[in-house]
């Protein structure tokens, strides 16, 4: 009797140790993810670019310029030729993009009839001609934005949106306009899917 108590007692043993091991491999980390990781998963993450001059010196002067509107942002220089610069930092969709938008208007001094540097929230849509004419119609619309100089990309499927910096304005406004119009936009390039 007391050998049968033995094995039970063993057999209990074993199986506690056993669900101990398979649930600790099934905890995740306690550490919180990096605040760039953070944005890049998260679907309210605002990609934010710069259209103007891309020397190292703009880019020294935009790094300064936003650090000192209260973003902690790290740009990107563009490698190849007239394409907008990059940047990185973590913006949610409720943040007033106004004050980031008259810091870098501001960064790089311009030449008269030059048009000054611009920042400008990346919205990605299925777009055709006329929803994004519609869409452009929509923004012209939201206080903040300067719709007359912002751009699409039907083919790409992509508006390149352009902030006044004169005013209060919001990635969540703009994206509020642009469903307006009948477009489902979203803040994220749509990764692209492996084939089985």
């Amino acid at each position: 009797m007391s050998q049968s108590k033995y094995c039970v007692a063993l057999a209990l043993a074993a199986s506690l140790v056993l669900s101990a091991n398979a649930s600790a491999k099934n905890v995740t980390s306690t550490k919180a993810p990096s605040a760039k990781r953070a944005a890049v998963a998260s679907k309210d993450a605002v990609t934010l670019e710069i259209a103007g001059p891309a020397d190292a010196q703009a880019v020294a002067a935009y790094q300064k310029a936003l650090a000192s509107s209260g973003l902690s942002a790290k740009i990107r220089e563009n490698k190849k030729g007239d394409k907008p610069l990059k940047v990185m930092a973590v913006v949610g969709k409720t943040t007033d993009l106004g004050p980031f938008g008259k810091a870098v208007m501001t960064a790089v001094p311009t030449k008269p009839g030059q048009m000054p540097p611009a920042l400008e929230v990346m919205i990605y849509a299925p777009l055709t001609k006329e929803n994004s004419q519609q869409a452009m119609a929509q923004l012209e619309k939201v206080k903040g934005v300067d719709a007359k100089h912002s751009t699409m990309d039907v083919k790409k499927g992509s508006l390149r949106v352009r902030i006044s910096g004169a005013e209060h304005v919001t990635a969540e406004q703009i994206l509020k306009a642009v469903e307006t119009a009948g477009v489902v936009p979203k803040l994220a390039k749509a990764g692209r899917t492996k084939k089985a």
